[in-house]
């Protein structure tokens, strides 16, 4: 079975509640044969990007998003046996948190946490996701957790309310989540820089395939023709 290498791949980040959501919907249907954008029509992309993460850290997808045998026990498999499965699959894939001496999941501080998901280049808002997911989990599989761990609190992003044109939080305005944009791992950001004006900029999925490539492509035209006879 061909799996990712870790350092490639990054602890899940997406909301636990939706993953299993997700991973309910499978139990009264066939397993597809691979977990992409088309088993999850209603999702975003970067709602998509970050499931298959998850799904490819917890080994529960191969490296070519098919279901391993794991994840199709654990997707039939009802809740009281799913919480071994569970602890089990957490054991191994979060095996950084469980195989250190020095840290006790029990007695454990939250910057203690924190530390250990920076140690893999997690920073900002997804890091604080990625906690929160392993808390989700490790409560569901009966892990012990100190109480002490919580997911960090996500630093404001600077400037977002003067980017975005709107006005402060004191004003009645919630500031935009900047720095979920900036540290979100399953897009990429680029500009182009266009001569004596503002950059354009584009935030993409990391996962975009040729006919999406196309696609984009031709809606952008289509706006960009619209926009010329404005």
């Amino acid at each position: 079975m061909a799996f990712e290498d870790d350092k490639h791949v990054l602890p899940a980040y997406v909301s636990y509640s939706s993953l299993v959501s997700f991973i309910n919907g499978l139990r009264e249907n066939p397993m597809p044969q691979q977990i992409d954008r088309y088993v999850m029509p209603k999702a975003s992309g970067s709602q998509i990007s970050a499931t298959v993460n998850a799904l490819k850290y917890l080994k529960w997808l191969d490296a070519n998003s098919k279901p391993t045998e794991p994840f199709k026990q654990f997707a039939k498999a009802d809740d009281e046996a799913r919480k071994a499965l569970l602890k089990k699959t957490l054991e191994s894939s979060y095996h950084f948190l469980f195989n250190d001496p020095e840290f006790h999941l029990d007695r454990a501080t939250g910057q203690m946490m924190a530390e250990k998901f920076r140690a893999l280049g997690m920073q900002g808002a997804t890091l604080s996701k990625a906690i929160g997911f392993f808390l989700g989990a490790a409560k569901d599989a009966g892990i012990q957790v100190s109480g002490h761990i919580k997911p960090p609190p996500v630093p404001a992003g600077k400037g977002a309310a003067k980017k975005s044109g709107g006005k402060r939080k004191d004003e009645g305005y919630e500031e935009e989540e900047e720095e979920e944009i900036e540290h979100d791992p399953s897009t990429q950001r680029f500009q182009i820089p266009i001569p004596g004006k503002q950059s354009a900029v584009f935030i993409i999925p990391n996962d975009l395939e040729q006919e999406d490539w196309e696609m984009l492509k031709t809606v952008l035209d289509a706006y960009i023709a619209r926009l010329l006879k404005q």
